[in-house]
């Protein structure tokens, strides 16, 4: 028990006690009594009073703790609430920077895909021109191994040259002229055939593995003017000749020797003369006058 407890009882008691004594007469002046009375009740009604104090005091006490500790959890929330913001600030802030981040990425990756996307369009472009080269690569692959066949043939013989263009689609023989006719004539001379002979292989693999190409026999002469009796490719006299005639002569002449001996078809080939207006060399020196009467044999593409 508390004090105020105490001080109550000891009000009650005296009370009790006073009031015996009067009874028993004991105290016989009521005054006294009274008095003694009004005491014990004061006693009582001062501890009733501090009691009652006391648990104002207490209720108040466990108010204001209670008031502090709702206080002390408002602040913890406050603080709580401070710091999720903040977490959420840092954590907006990161996935702004992650954004950035991710949109210059993608825009690198699509100019990197666009690069990637012109780079694969240049190479189906020279995949194309590859292609579209395709029949060319292989003229130039057969064309070569014919024209250095035909330069190997040859290699020893004065009086021909073998001639090739710079990317090979095209093979020229040039055959000097004194070595397959004689002088006026468009007769071939055996020389002549001989030279026809070793170069009908090339020829014919030529037509079997490239069908657009063709045999052009071309005729050149020099500029001096032939008497006015030429001998045609049937040793046969004619009058009125020119270098002209002399020149288509000669060409339809080794045409015929091919057709006619060898076998090559007539579709295959081209006779072209030519004259005097097509000259290799100055036709002041005689021996520049040898090397202009010449024919030409050419493999190309029709």
């Amino acid at each position: 028990m508390d004090n105020l407890t105490y001080v109550a009882l000891l009000g009650i008691a005296i009370a009790i006690i006073l009031y015996a004594l009067y009874l028993y007469k004991l105290i016989k002046n009521r005054l006294a009594v009274v008095l003694m009375l009004l005491s014990a009740s004061g006693l009582i009604f001062y501890a009733n009073n501090n009691s009652e104090a006391q648990i104002a005091r207490s209720e108040l006490s466990q108010l204001s703790q209670s008031e502090d500790l709702t206080e002390n959890t408002a602040l913890s929330l406050e603080q709580s609430a401070v710091n999720r913001i903040h977490s959420l600030s840092e954590q907006s802030q990161s996935l702004e920077r992650d954004n950035k981040a991710y949109k210059e990425s993608n825009k690198s990756y699509r100019n990197r895909i666009s690069a990637l996307t012109e780079e694969l369009d240049e190479y189906k472009k020279k995949y194309q021109d590859l292609s579209n080269k395709e029949p060319k690569i292989k003229y130039l692959n057969k064309l070569r191994i014919i024209f250095l066949e035909l330069q190997e043939k040859f290699k020893d013989q004065n009086g021909i040259s073998i001639e090739t263009n710079r990317d090979t689609t095209k093979v020229k023989i040039k055959i000097n002229a004194d070595i397959t006719f004689e002088p006026g004539k468009a007769v071939l001379t055996n020389r002549g055939k001989s030279i026809l002979d070793s170069c009908i292989e090339d020829i014919k693999e030529t037509f079997e593995s490239y069908p657009d190409y063709i045999l052009r026999i071309e005729g050149h002469t020099d500029n001096q003017p032939i008497s006015s009796t030429a001998v045609d490719f049937k040793n046969r006299y004619i009058k009125g000749f020119s270098n002209w005639e002399l020149s288509v002569l000669r060409s339809t002449s080794a045409i015929r020797y091919l057709q006619d001996s060898k076998g090559v078809d007539p579709n295959k080939m081209q006779a072209v003369g030519w004259s005097e207006y097509r000259p290799r060399l100055d036709d002041e020196a005689k021996e520049n006058t040898d090397l202009n009467r010449r024919i030409h044999l050419v493999l190309a593409p029709w």
